[in-house]
């Protein structure tokens, strides 16, 4: 099971450095503000994925590929 592990957490970093989708778009059904500036409801959003998973601020050295950065993720998943 280990093993299995440590596979499910090579994925996911493999996914998190090569993502099939690097950008989602959303529309806000209602006023948001953010970082101080409040977005109108209805305006379309263009998150890009891509620099999030490359970001010092989310990841831990992202240039790198860290199978065990994921691997709390997993036994949290198996735990239900």
């Amino acid at each position: 099971l280990d093993r299995l592990r440590y596979l499910r957490g090579s994925l996911m970093e493999s996914q998190r450095r090569h993502m099939l989708h690097q950008t989602v778009k959303r529309t806000l059904p209602v006023p948001v503000v953010v970082g101080g500036y409040t977005v109108p409801a209805h305006t379309e959003l263009v998150l890009h994925l891509n620099e999030a998973a490359r970001d010092i601020r989310f990841f831990d050295r992202p240039e790198l590929f860290v199978p065990e950065r994921w691997l709390h993720v997993v036994e949290d998943v198996e735990r239900g």
